[in-house]
């Protein structure tokens, strides 16, 4: 293994002793440990996405309609994950709180974004993704891809 986080996940995936165990272990260590996280993450992470948001209004100025769209991870659309990670909300006030970072910028630069969480938002991992990995499954993409239908019809001005 390449390194302890390798070696984990190569276990849990074939360990059903592992699977059903080394969930909980990491869900009651993200519990314990400081709640400090966001300020960890640092101004430099969050200057370099405020140059980004910046850069991409730059480079599509010139193009009409453009819609970005917020797809986000695992650890804010998950209700359960979310809880673990921010602590009960106390690390991440907004559940949303990738798109809650990206959307200062995107006002800003006036840029036209749009959040996928309201459609992928559960209470349990595994009903729009792959409880081992995260990954979108077939109910998640499907989700994702009428979401983003629906962003493209109101800039039409085609309604829901």
């Amino acid at each position: 293994f390449d390194d302890l986080h390798s070696a984990i996940h190569t276990l849990q995936l074939s360990s059903a002793i592992a699977y059903l165990t080394i969930p909980s272990i990491k869900a009651l260590y993200l519990r314990l440990r400081k709640g400090d996280s966001l300020q960890k993450v640092g101004a430099k992470v969050f200057a370099t996405n405020e140059r980004l948001i910046a850069q991409i209004a730059a480079d599509t100025k010139k193009v009409r309609n453009v819609q970005f769209v917020f797809l986000p991870s695992r650890i804010s659309y998950v209700d359960s994950v979310y809880d673990a990670y921010s602590k009960l909300g106390s690390v991440f006030k907004n559940q949303d709180f990738l798109f809650d970072l990206a959307k200062v910028g995107c006002k800003k630069n006036s840029l036209s974004c749009h959040t996928l969480f309201p459609a992928l938002r559960t209470t349990r991992t595994g009903k729009h993704d792959f409880a081992f990995d995260g990954h979108l499954n077939a109910r998640g993409a499907k989700l994702v891809a009428q979401s983003i239908l629906t962003v493209i019809k109101r800039s039409q001005g085609g309604g829901k």
